[in-house]
């Protein structure tokens, strides 16, 4: 019989989600273990911008950083559901679609010019 404190929920998946999501993104496990005497998920917490790789998420792409910090969001009634987390992708994409899209041309390559040789 589980301890009350080890209850699974659908949050859980939520937040192993959340962690893969984040390791997929920056190549590492954000720590060790979820608690309070780990340094990095204390500023994971507390202050996020202290460490460089959240920090560079951050930066390259905020509303993915929005998605995970909500899906790893400590408080477990105040993490995202996967519907919650679904319905930003969904926003997300509509912005994104709604947005104009310009196209950059690729500079023109110089191409050597065919040498040809006539012989007389």
């Amino acid at each position: 019989m589980f301890h009350q404190r080890f209850s699974l929920s659908t949050k859980d998946d939520v937040w192993a989600l959340g962690v893969t999501l984040l390791y997929l993104a920056t190549g590492q496990f954000p720590w060790d273990q979820p608690t309070a005497s780990h340094y990095s998920f204390n500023a994971w917490m507390y202050a996020p911008m202290s460490l460089p790789w959240f920090h560079n998420l951050y930066v390259t792409d905020r509303p993915f950083y929005n998605l995970v910090r909500n899906l790893l969001h400590p408080t477990e009634e105040l993490r995202w559901t996967a519907q919650e987390g679904i319905s930003f992708l969904h926003n997300m994409q509509a912005q994104r679609l709604q947005e104009p899209t310009y196209v950059v041309p690729a500079p023109l390559q110089e191409v050597p010019f065919p040498q040809y040789y006539v012989r007389c």
